[in-house]
C-alpha cells in the first residue's frame, strides 16, 4: 500500500515540473535560450555527475532548496568550481555579478564572445550550459579542459 506522504509528495513534485515547463515555454524563447532534448553523451554524462555532486552534497544550493520534502522548480549551472542550484527566486544569483565578466564554454573551457546558452530540463531542474559554437554541434567530443 502507498503512503499517503508518498502520493502527496509524488503530486508536489509533478506540480513543481508542470510549473518549470510553464515557465521555461514563456521565457526561453524571448531569452532566446536552445532548448537540448537530446543531448550529447559527454552533456548526458556531465548531468549524470552534476546529480551525483548534489546527492553528495558537492553543489552549492540555495536555501530555499534545502527542505527537498517541498519540491520546487530549480535552475542549475555546473560552471567552474562546485555546480550551484537555486530557486527560480534566487535564479538570478547563478549569473556572474559582473556583467563584463568573460564566460567560458562549459565543454572545452574557451572563452566565449557570444552566449551560448543551452537549456537542459531534467525533472523539476532547468540546467542551464554554456557552449561555444563549435561545441553546441559536436555529437560527442571529450573536453580539452576540466571544469
Amino acid at each position: 500500500m502507498t503512503h499517503p506522504a508518498d502520493i502527496a509528495f509524488a503530486d508536489q513534485l509533478q506540480a513543481a515540473e508542470d510549473h518549470l515547463a510553464s515557465i521555461l515555454a514563456r521565457t526561453a524563447p524571448r531569452l532566446g535560450l536552445t532548448e537540448e532534448t537530446n543531448p550529447s553523451p559527454w552533456l548526458s554524462d556531465r548531468i549524470e555527475q552534476f546529480a551525483e555532486d548534489i546527492l553528495d552534497g558537492h553543489v552549492d544550493v540555495c536555501e530555499h532548496l534545502a527542505r527537498p520534502a517541498n519540491p520546487q522548480p530549480a535552475f542549475g549551472v555546473f560552471g567552474d568550481g562546485p555546480g550551484r542550484l537555486a530557486c527560480l527566486q534566487c535564479a538570478r544569483t547563478l549569473m556572474p555579478a559582473d556583467p563584463n565578466a568573460p564566460i567560458h564554454c562549459d565543454h572545452c573551457g574557451i572563452p566565449m564572445d557570444d552566449t551560448g546558452l543551452v537549456l537542459v530540463e531534467v525533472g523539476a531542474v532547468a540546467l542551464l550550459v554554456m557552449l561555444c559554437d563549435p561545441c553546441a554541434e559536436l555529437e560527442d567530443n571529450p573536453p580539452t579542459s576540466q571544469n
